[in-house]
């Protein structure tokens, strides 16, 4: 094993990462062989170089899999939250190759943070997720993850990432064209957090459904240029920006005059 991460890092040095890549992944092999039954976090962090090493060598697809082989020894040595992270790290290399994998693995990372109780510190694979989701018109894909956050910062009284997160949700039901669904949410987030009510998120938020319900396009610009949008994660801005509250190509009233 010794020998093994000899190699990796001489090829390290001299930026032969593909070589180095997988002198890891033997060394990490060579650990499970050499300690079946303690050996696995070690393994994990040799993987987690392989991975890290096929990822310069541009190899995003083996970097993944890596990446997973170290979340599996990971998840073996009870080390859980790691399991997440390593998970988060996988998701990130597959994006541009398979969304679709990569949205599950931050969905699998994130409930290994809900089941650990430890929801409230998975910030990185969070943002990485909603990011992505959000970025790629995942949008129900992206309400789900805002969701499972949603619960931590409630338990947490994190009012303030709270209030962002329930007109996040608001402003992609509406790019989602479901109103109704948008609807809800404004009635349900109020009663489930009355200073919500008072927020300016609120103001956002009441101001888009009073556009969609009147079919207001003067109203819906003056919510994107509410001061606060440009607190919005990027790409929930570049949604709400890109909103228009006009329903199978007809105009408001205002329009036509």
């Amino acid at each position: 094993m010794k020998a093994f991460e000899s190699a990796a890092n001489q090829y390290k040095i001299a930026k032969d990462y593909s070589k180095c890549s997988d002198a890891f992944s033997r060394a990490a092999r060579a650990q499970l062989l050499l300690d079946k039954k303690f050996g696995h976090i070690g393994a994990a962090k040799l993987y987690d170089k392989a991975a890290s090493a096929a990822s310069l060598s541009g190899d995003k697809i083996e970097a993944c899999s890596l990446y997973r082989e170290s979340a599996n020894c990971f998840r073996e040595g009870n080390a859980l939250e790691r399991t997440a992270q390593a998970l988060t790290k996988a998701a990130l290399e597959i994006e541009d190759e398979d969304g679709d994998a990569a949205i599950d693995m931050y969905k699998e990372a994130i409930d290994i943070y809900d089941i650990e109780q430890k929801i409230i510190y998975a910030g990185e694979t969070y943002a990485a997720a909603t990011r992505f989701a959000v970025g790629s018109k995942r949008y129900m894909d992206a309400i789900e993850i805002y969701q499972e956050i949603r619960k931590a910062y409630e338990q947490n009284n994190k009012k303030g990432r709270l209030h962002k997160l329930y007109t996040s949700v608001i402003i992609l039901y509406l790019a989602m064209k479901d109103e109704v669904a948008a609807d809800r949410c404004l009635v349900e987030f109020s009663q489930s957090c009355h200073d919500y009510l008072l927020s300016e998120e609120y103001e956002i938020a009441n101001l888009l459904q009073q556009s969609y319900s009147n079919m207001d396009q003067e109203l819906l610009e003056k919510a994107k240029k509410h001061h606060l949008v440009e607190f919005l994660e990027n790409e929930v801005a570049e949604v709400l920006n890109n909103l228009d509250c006009y329903i199978d190509g007809e105009i408001s009233s205002e329009e036509l005059l």
